[in-house]
């Protein structure tokens, strides 16, 4: 039984990790989208690259040298700055809604002239 239980966490915790480099992808989309808007400091767009960046090396290394995850997994986690940052952002300052009506607005024009 206790060999079955821990075959059942070390499956957790592959899955686990699969999730997180599925979430570091989407961690890189959200940068590239924020460091080239409008509405949100590049500065959040970074720090989520950086982000994107450790939850993929992360991952990597718990399936290519376990050893070294468990070392280098300390260094990761001032990584969760960026998404403390961005939900503070949007919680405190929002999406400048003039801005966005008036991006909204010329990309109607945009489509209208296609």
């Amino acid at each position: 039984m206790q060999a079955a239980a821990n075959l059942s966490v070390q499956l957790f915790e592959h899955g686990f990790a699969i999730c997180l480099v599925f979430f570091g992808f989407d961690c890189l989309t959200m940068a590239y989208l924020i460091v080239h808007s409008k509405f949100f400091p590049r500065l959040i767009g970074v720090l989520l690259a950086i982000e994107g960046l450790g939850y993929l090396v992360n991952s990597f290394s718990l399936f290519l040298a376990p050893a070294l995850q468990a070392r280098i997994f300390l260094y990761f986690t001032a990584t969760a700055i960026a998404e403390v940052a961005l939900c503070l952002w949007l919680l405190v300052m929002g999406v400048d809604a003039q801005r966005w009506k008036g991006q909204a607005d010329a990309w109607g024009r945009v489509a209208r002239l296609e």
